[in-house]
């Protein structure tokens, strides 16, 4: 609830223009997380959770992941590097991009998976409350004009390193037989050789979500850019608030069912998905009719334009719950790693290609449209494959 807080001074103190800039660097850093994210918060939860009690196998997974993050943050760091010198829109904006970086070293040392994989998730529930408690503080604090907007992503950066810090320290606290030690190169590697399909597919997966905002930012003015994003930015937080913890609480005891009975599984996984339906249908038909309504309460009058755009992509949240329970809960549970990469590689390269095509013709419209028949499309990938799988089960 707190982003539904910050948004509306956010917006409005820093206008349309520089609320798109913002918006546009929080999209790169995403790029960046995934690199030194890589695969793990899948791959290694379902590792732990299925080496429950024996605390030298979770050593050795929890020291393996850490220190392979560590060098996937140096290998992002140097591409970050790159782009600042190379891209335009990087270099135009070197300053806000730099403040914004922290967020992804922050996320290379936030050891999410191994609180998931053994179901001990009140700590990351309460860290991140108290991410978003300090980033909404700090936020009314030091944003006060428009020319402020280059410190919105070093609070939201700053905020994750400073929280992921103070997770990491308390590890051995709530966890006395879990070690961090260097573990040699070879673990090293093959934890990074193993994820690489799930890594490619998450990947993906931002190009098929978040990749128009990133493309619209070479062709369209930085207010246009304001006004997509702001259409989506009620979208991209009703899909972290219903499916983030689903992620975390559901996936693992999914996992956990799987081995146990199939059958409970898939009357488990249908009932997920009929209750996941009822509240994005909800939402979406909310967001759909009272548009306008919304944009103005939380935006403010500039940001009216962006209505029909909302209008437009609401129905994605409805949408992404067959796509995150037959993909994510269903395909990934099977560990149908491979077919998973293909999905969503197909997903990401379709939309990735609709999106360069149509974005300088059509503008934020187009990118909109495009957006919502990128999740239609991989929903339909998702059931279609889940179904075949499940056929081959029984």
């Amino acid at each position: 609830m707190l982003p539904l807080i910050t948004i509306p001074y956010i917006s409005r103190t820093i206008g349309v223009s520089n609320y798109g800039l913002v918006e546009y660097a929080t999209v790169a850093m995403l790029y960046f997380i995934s690199i030194v994210e890589y695969s793990f918060n899948t791959t290694s939860t379902r590792k732990i959770a299925a080496s429950q009690n024996n605390f030298d196998k979770i050593s050795f997974i929890y020291s393996s992941v850490f220190f392979a993050r560590i060098v996937l943050l140096f290998f992002s760091s140097v591409l970050f590097m790159l782009c600042l010198f190379l891209i335009p829109e990087f270099k135009a904006e070197y300053k806000l991009m730099l403040l914004a970086y922290p967020v992804v070293i922050g996320w290379a040392i936030y050891p999410l998976f191994l609180f998931q994989g053994l179901q001990e998730l009140k700590v990351i529930a309460i860290g991140n409350f108290t991410l978003k408690l300090l980033a909404t503080a700090l936020i009314f604090l030091v944003i006060n004009t428009g020319a402020d907007y280059i410190f919105v992503a070093a609070i939201n950066g700053g905020s994750q390193l400073l929280i992921s810090i103070c997770i990491l320290i308390y590890v051995p606290f709530k966890f006395k037989q879990v070690r961090l030690y260097w573990p040699t190169w070879k673990p090293i590697k093959v934890s990074i050789y193993e994820g690489r399909f799930i890594f490619t597919s998450d990947f993906f997966n931002k190009i098929y979500s978040m990749g128009s905002v990133f493309i619209a930012g070479f062709y369209v003015s930085p207010a246009n850019l304001g006004l997509y994003a702001a259409g989506m930015k009620l979208i991209v937080v009703g899909k972290n608030f219903i499916f983030q913890p689903l992620v975390g609480a559901l996936f693992p005891h999914l996992n956990k069912t799987f081995k146990e009975s199939k059958e409970a599984f898939f009357k488990q996984l249908n009932r997920s998905l009929f209750l996941l339906l009822g509240i994005t249908g909800s939402i979406s038909l909310g967001l759909m009719l009272f548009s306008k309504v919304l944009i103005q309460l939380i935006f403010g009058a500039e940001y009216i334009e962006a209505a029909p755009l909302m209008t437009i992509m609401a129905p994605i949240l409805f949408i992404s719950s067959f796509v995150h329970i037959y993909l994510y809960q269903g395909v990934l549970t099977f560990r149908k790693d491979r077919v998973y990469l293909g999905l969503i590689v197909i997903g990401g390269l379709v939309t990735l290609f609709l999106n360069v095509l149509f974005i300088p013709k059509y503008g934020v419209e187009g990118a909109a449209y495009i957006r919502v028949l990128g999740e239609l499309f991989l929903a339909i990938l998702s059931f279609l494959t889940f179904q075949k799988i499940k056929q081959r089960a029984i």
